[in-house]
């Protein structure tokens, strides 16, 4: 057990405290012969059947008394504990009750403090209420992924509409009595194009579509032809479309895609990035392997260099890209992931 103990106002021990009660107090060989139990018995060492391997070696499931083991820290003249890092209720009990010491903080173990092999033993003890906490998560990005998430960007979101409608906006203002004009304008602008309704979805695979050409379309014809099964099929589009959102990003205003595949004409913006992120996937600049060239792999990705994401980009001096090395980065991370 790992403890923080007061022992006054002016000094603050460390203390670790051990008792000669290895594996519930049921004796080394007892230990090990449980352990073989379970993890040689049928379905492999699992939480449900935990306790019950104990049970059928031991004849007990725990053999300790806890209500003896504050007496170490009477001995020490222990009153107060600050922080007691421990995961059993049994043990906070007999220190808080049976003891009579004061604990003013009980924290869960770090999970970085839980061995590999001790998960099983845990989440028995959790299903059984023998845990009165569980391993603490180990979570140092929490502030910055909190930034992203839908509650903080709604926060944010209706801060500016206030200060936009407080006109405290330095370059922009809101107007609430253009609401049902803009409303009537977007509904105009739907039944115009499309007027039974159908409005197709917009997402990365529309882009692919761009001009009214279906790209994926025509290559899962090809694939077809071939013989792959639909699994994969699936597989590939994933692939094809996580790679290309990742590479989605500003292009700047002078970037422009030459779509050689689509009659030559120049495509800007996300749709440009999309049909050269899926070039590249055709031309298995993204793969490593040489019969399965249209997929996206770790290796494949690892060797990629950046003049390639240049030239597939078609970057020059006159068609200069936005963040083409920070693309470039972003797909060397998800080769390491």
């Amino acid at each position: 057990m790992l403890s923080a103990p007061s022992v006054s106002r002016a000094l603050c021990v460390f203390s670790l405290v051990g008792g000669l009660q290895e594996g519930r107090a049921l004796g080394e060989v007892t230990k090990f012969r449980v352990y073989n139990l379970r993890r040689y018995q049928a379905g492999g060492d699992r939480p449900e059947t935990y306790f019950a391997m104990t049970k059928q070696i031991a004849g007990v499931v725990d053999a300790r008394a806890q209500e003896l083991m504050p007496d170490v820290f009477h001995w020490l003249g222990i009153q107060s504990i600050d922080t007691l890092l421990s995961m059993s209720k049994d043990k906070y009990e007999a220190i808080t009750k049976s003891g009579g010491i004061h604990v003013g903080r009980r924290d869960s173990l770090p999970e970085t403090m839980v061995p590999a092999g001790a998960h099983t033993e845990i989440s028995a003890k959790i299903s059984s209420g023998y845990l009165g906490f569980q391993p603490g998560k180990t979570d140092n990005d929490a502030a910055r992924r909190a930034v992203f998430t839908l509650e903080s960007v709604r926060e944010r979101c209706h801060k500016m509409l206030q200060l936009a409608t407080a006109d405290k906006l330095e370059y922009f203002e809101v107007d609430m009595t253009r609401v049902d004009s803009v409303a009537s304008t977007v509904v105009d602008c739907m039944r115009r194009h499309h007027p039974e309704l159908n409005i197709p979805a917009h997402s990365r695979m529309r882009h692919f579509e761009v001009n009214g050409y279906d790209r994926v379309g025509e290559l899962e014809s090809r694939w077809k032809r071939f013989h792959i099964d639909a699994l994969e099929r699936t597989r590939r589009e994933i692939d094809l479309i996580v790679v290309s959102v990742l590479l989605d990003a500003g292009a700047g205003p002078a970037w422009k895609y030459t779509d050689h595949g689509g009659g030559g004409r120049p495509v800007t913006r996300s749709e440009g990035l999309a049909l050269a992120s899926l070039d590249m996937f055709r031309n298995a600049l993204f793969s490593s392997a040489k019969n399965n060239a249209q997929r996206v792999d770790s290796f494949g990705l690892r060797a990629l260099r950046l003049d390639d994401l240049e030239r597939g980009f078609q970057v020059s001096e006159s068609n200069e890209l936005v963040g083409l090395r920070g693309r470039y980065n972003m797909l060397q991370r998800l080769a390491n992931a």
